[in-house]
Formats: C-alpha cells, structure tokens, sequence
C-alpha cells in the first residue's frame, strides 16, 4: 500500500479549505488558481539544479590516459 503524499490532518484542510473556495469564488479559471495556490503550499519544494561545472585539466588528462 502506498504512502499518502500528506499526513491525515493535513489532506482534511486541504479538503474543507477546496470546498470554501469552491462555494465563495464563481469563476473558474479563479478557483483553479487557488485551489492551486492552496497545494503549493503544502507540497514539497523541488531543489533546483546546479549547473554542472566544466571538466578540469586534470580530468581531461585522466580521460585521456584511459583511452590509450
């Protein structure tokens, strides 16, 4: 059985909170920007990416050496 993404209290807020929106705000593009909004702030950031560094010279004679 899989792991819930969120704990039990958590996923019941999300739930009340998805009904208030839905019942206050009309417009749906509205509702789906913050229903959106509402998930962002509960799931995990995602750690962006450090740009790789260029090989050093002594990475590019150890390569080298190992093609011969």
């Amino acid at each position: 059985m899989a792991k819930p993404l969120f704990s039990k209290s958590a996923r019941k807020h999300i739930r009340t909170q998805k009904a208030r929106i839905r019942r206050e705000v009309f417009d749906t593009k509205k509702q789906q920007e913050l229903i959106e909004k509402l998930l962002g702030e509960f799931l995990p950031k995602q750690k962006e990416e450090k740009p790789k560094k260029a090989p050093s010279r002594k990475a590019e004679l150890i390569a080298a050496t190992k093609e011969k």
